[in-house]
């Protein structure tokens, strides 16, 4: 995980997590969806996160632009195993104020994934050819709440 990642993962758990009293996993819907099953350095997938609210009462999440040191999701091996999230590079660390998601109201985030994972120094590299597993993680409620995956097949450069 970059350091900057590192910082505004917990910042935001603790900003969005002062209103909140209450878990909201059971009534936030979180998905994550793509254009492209299979990815490369030079053809990403566009993905799409997708937070709606079930509830009957306001939910605190995080802004949509509070992502863009951050990726809304997470990705992990077909066995499981944690891959560190691409690096921003360099990105503006502004301390957005979470906004207030009404009942039956939605927020959309919107990224993209090319198959590659923070290598250390700021920099990232090309996953391995295989298959991955992508969720969104975002912050609502004061917690990370994470939808379901979806598989991605990833084919590394020659």
């Amino acid at each position: 995980m970059s350091r900057i990642q590192g910082i505004v993962i917990p910042f935001f758990t603790a900003l969005v997590g002062c209103n909140e009293p209450t878990s909201v996993d059971h009534f936030l819907d979180v998905s994550l969806s793509t254009d492209r099953q299979v990815v490369s350095p030079s053809t990403p997938a566009a993905i799409t996160v997708t937070i709606v609210n079930r509830g009957d009462r306001s939910v605190q999440v995080a802004d949509p632009r509070s992502y863009a040191c951050m990726p809304p999701y997470s990705v992990e091996t077909e066995q499981g195993d944690a891959v560190p999230a691409p690096t921003r590079g360099f990105c503006d660390l502004i301390l957005y104020p979470p906004v207030s998601l009404d009942p039956g109201a939605r927020v959309t985030i919107r990224d993209s994934w090319s198959g590659e994972a923070y290598a250390g120094q700021f920099a990232n590299a090309p996953l391995p050819s295989g298959r991955y597993r992508l969720a969104a993680s975002v912050v609502a409620g004061g917690r990370l709440i994470a939808g379901a995956p979806v598989v991605i097949t990833v084919i590394a450069p020659n």
